[in-house]
């Protein structure tokens, strides 16, 4: 059985129980058939730590009733899966407090300008009725789960996690110096110049130290060359 902390690679289909839409998949010939397909995310097998609770509680339960390869099929109610519905989350707003009015939409999410996403009831006047909860709240959710298989290896989680967070082409070169208790990584040079690098350097940074190596520290190296700089 698998237990917490433990990285492993899971495929999984969420569909909602009454009305068989398939809200999430890792499998991409699937999601473009249910016409749910996003070409911002990559597909296939994903990174899941286990405890970590990035998955609905459902899942994270299931997870540890399950090994290496093994699948499984099960149902979650809504108090473990996106909430049940909250009638006071369903409030009455000026049109003024959506970032964007242009974008209105009835049953279409709008941002608000507290930084919330709403899904829009109706619209009168100036006056907008907005549902908090969450779009699959109080729906049963049925969860299709594969295990694919573990990661054992430290190294082999790190750059598991440094191509969760990069991108799945994304690789780093790796130096464990166990004698002075440092990673050292190396990026690939093509991330240097992205807006985010720092927030996502302290989030991997953070993971690796929860989940792998605690007594560490984390050394990040940037080389440059010819093609680096533009000169090649």
């Amino acid at each position: 059985m698998l237990n917490d902390n433990d990285f492993v690679y899971l495929e999984y289909v969420l569909s909602v129980k009454d009305t068989g839409e398939v809200i999430d998949t890792t499998d991409e010939k699937l999601a473009k058939e249910k016409n749910i397909y996003s070409e911002t995310r990559e597909y296939g097998p994903i990174l899941a730590i286990i405890g970590e609770h990035r998955f609905i509680d459902g899942i994270e339960e299931a997870l540890l009733q399950m090994d290496i390869g093994t699948e499984k099929e099960i149902e979650i109610p809504p108090e473990k899966a996106y909430g049940n519905r909250d009638p006071t989350k369903v409030k009455t707003i000026s049109i003024y407090k959506i970032t964007d009015p242009h974008q209105i939409r009835v049953n279409k999410p709008v941002l608000l300008d507290d930084g919330n996403i709403a899904i829009v009831r109706s619209v009168s006047g100036n006056r907008v009725v907005v549902d908090l909860n969450h779009p699959y709240a109080g729906k049963v959710i049925l969860a299709k789960l594969k295990v694919v298989s573990k990661l054992e290896e430290p190294s082999s989680k790190i750059k598991a996690l440094v191509k969760h967070h990069l991108g799945k082409n994304k690789d780093a070169e790796l130096k464990i110096d166990d004698e002075a208790k440092n990673i050292i990584l190396i990026l690939p040079s093509d991330v240097y110049q992205w807006e985010r690098l720092s927030d996502v350097k302290k989030i991997l940074a953070r993971e690796i130290i929860k989940y792998i190596y605690p007594e560490y520290k984390i050394i990040y190296e940037e080389i440059y060359d010819k093609g680096t700089v533009g000169l090649g």
